[in-house]
């Protein structure tokens, strides 16, 4: 999470903001989370960033068909986690079961659920504090497993809750847990 964002004039007034009005916010390129009201604008994703958040998408992916397990999504898709004042959080990859998403189609608005898994990568401007905030909300919100990828480190955080986590080096083995059954990669192949 960055700086408050730069809100257009005619709302220069409101302080607080609702989901509805974040999706229907214009859209100029800016990656933007709510955050209980109040707008943040994160600074577009670094290369690095991007190949690891892809990596983890794509090594998940075809587990998660294969297995008819849900859905994978990607493009930091907004999940609503708190309502009055909203909070509006977008991972860089999230798993949702089938069982838990709506019928049908998935709603072009924001999701008003938690993921089932909620992948994030730490990038150079993300401080240590603001990440387990963000781990933090998304546990608290229901979601049952947080992923932290650390490309510097080549590392990843597997929270089950903020007191339940490893911390896992390259040499290590990544597993779903009981949220993405019979997944496994091992840690390397995320940050080749």
């Amino acid at each position: 999470m960055a700086s408050t964002t730069t809100i257009p004039k005619r709302r220069m007034l409101k302080t607080l903001f609702t989901a509805e009005e974040l999706l229907h916010l214009p859209s100029d390129g800016r990656r933007l989370e709510l955050v209980k009201g109040k707008i943040y604008q994160m600074p577009p994703a670094n290369g690095r960033h991007a190949d690891v958040a892809g990596n983890a998408a794509g090594i998940l992916w075809p587990h998660v068909r294969h297995n008819r397990l849900g859905r994978i999504l990607v493009g930091d898709p907004g999940f609503i986690l708190r309502r009055n004042p909203d909070t509006v959080r977008a991972p860089d990859v999230a798993f949702v079961s089938y069982d838990r998403l709506p019928a049908g189609e998935l709603p072009e608005e924001y999701l008003l659920l938690a993921p089932d898994l909620a992948v994030e990568v730490v990038s150079p401007s993300n401080r240590t504090r603001e990440v387990r905030e963000k781990v933090a909300e998304w546990l608290q919100a229901g979601t049952r497993l947080v992923w932290v990828m650390y490309p510097s480190r080549r590392t990843v955080t597997v929270y089950r809750s903020m007191n339940d986590y490893t911390e896992l080096i390259e040499d290590d083995t990544l597993d779903g847990g009981e949220v993405a059954t019979g997944f496994v990669c091992n840690v390397k192949d995320l940050f080749v």
